[in-house]
Parts: C-alpha cells; structure tokens; sequence
C-alpha cells in the first residue's frame, strides 16, 4: 500500500445520478483545501485524490452490501441509539433502483477511490484508507443529541462545522456540508482515534469515539 503522509481528509457525499458527488477537503488545521467540488461522476474521483493526496478517503454511503437485509454496522449504530438506512443485499437492491440508486453510486465512488486507497478492514489506522462515514452519526457523537425539533438538519450540522472551526458559509447547499462532516470524520480518525462499527464480512462504519467526543467539545470551548 502506497504511503500517504500528507494531513489532509477528503469527504466525499453520495447523491442519485443525476446529483452526482459532492467533496471537500480538509487539513489538520481545518481549513478547506481547494475548493468545495460538485463531480458529475464518479470517474471524477479518481483524478481529484490524485490532485490533494489525500490521507484519507471517508465516503457517505455503504461501503459493502449486506447478505440479507441489514449489516452488523448498521445494528450496532441502532444498539448505540443511532438510526441508519439498512443497507440490502446487491441483488434486492436492483429491484428497487429509484430508492436504492444512490446506494449503486456509493458502489462507483468506492470502486473509484480504492484504486489507491484500499477498504478499511479494521485495526488501529485508517491512514491511507477509504473509509465509510455517516455525517448523521458523527453529528450525533459529538454533539449528544439527535438533531433538536425546530432546527433545520442544515442548520444544525452548519452550527456544529462552525463550532469546530469549519467555517459553513463556503458550502452553499447542504451536500457541501455533508461532504465538510465527512472530511472532518477522516480528520478526527486520523488524529483522535475513532469507533468502527461493524463486521469485515459487510464493511465497518467510522464515526468518532465517546472519548474523541469529550476532547473535541473541551476544545471547542
């Protein structure tokens, strides 16, 4: 596996087709690096991690199919009070393309940035990796509570970039802001450990860890 010892984390959000992708990369210092990027499709990801060296890659959509009708990741986001959609398996999948087209283009966005950034199958690092995020669940972890009536999900993931020194007026529309949550999960995994959710036989989730929550909250203050 190639070394990538560069800080910086790529973010990638995953719409239906005709949304395409949205990335953002941010540094150790977290800062955007280039530009918040709109990609058409998912061959655009392969020469954009090219460009930024990214040391890793976190992805907002399932990085395997399940066998049945959910994966481990998922249940054990559910046993820690995290709702998720259920990831199928591939083959009911194709049977239902209008609502699980999105998940077909997860599929391209992995196939795309694993080319140089291979599957996280567990361990300690996840340098070097493409891994799986869920901006819902790192929202969660780090400010303790679901998303609070009256809040707008915009509006509240933006007060919380805000809060850790990302600034939210660059990303104009909420797939920006996703794709900002998911650059900031990489970053904290690299730099402050992370809880990974699931099995090796239908992929792990990465979000952060109860402790990571606890240092990220004192320092924002």
């Amino acid at each position: 596996m190639t070394r990538h010892t560069s800080d910086i984390a790529l973010g990638i959000d995953v719409g239906g087709e005709r949304k395409g992708f949205h990335a953002v990369a941010l540094n150790s210092s977290r800062k955007v690096v280039g530009e918040p990027y709109r990609l058409a499709t998912a061959a655009e990801i392969g020469p954009l991690i090219a460009k930024l060296s990214p040391a890793v890659v976190a992805i907002d959509a399932p990085c395997q199919w399940s066998q049945d009708k959910s994966r481990e990741a998922e249940r054990a986001l559910a046993r820690a009070g995290i709702r998720s959609f259920c990831t199928p398996s591939r083959a009911r999948a194709q049977q239902n393309l209008t609502f699980y087209g999105w998940m077909f283009q997860g599929e391209a966005a992995f196939a795309a940035a694993t080319s140089t950034h291979p599957h996280f199958g567990g361990g300690k690092s996840v340098r070097g990796h493409t891994i799986e995020v869920f901006p819902n669940a790192t929202t969660i972890v780090l400010t303790g509570q679901p998303n609070p009536k009256g809040i707008s999900k915009n509006q509240w993931r933006r007060q919380l970039l805000a809060e850790q020194g990302i600034a939210p007026t660059q990303f104009t529309n909420i797939d920006h802001v996703d794709a900002a949550l998911c650059a900031f999960t990489g970053l904290i995994a690299l730099e402050s450990g992370f809880t990974a959710y699931g099995d090796t036989s239908g992929g792990y989730l990465i979000a952060p860890s109860a402790r990571c929550a606890r240092d990220q909250a004192s320092s924002s203050k």
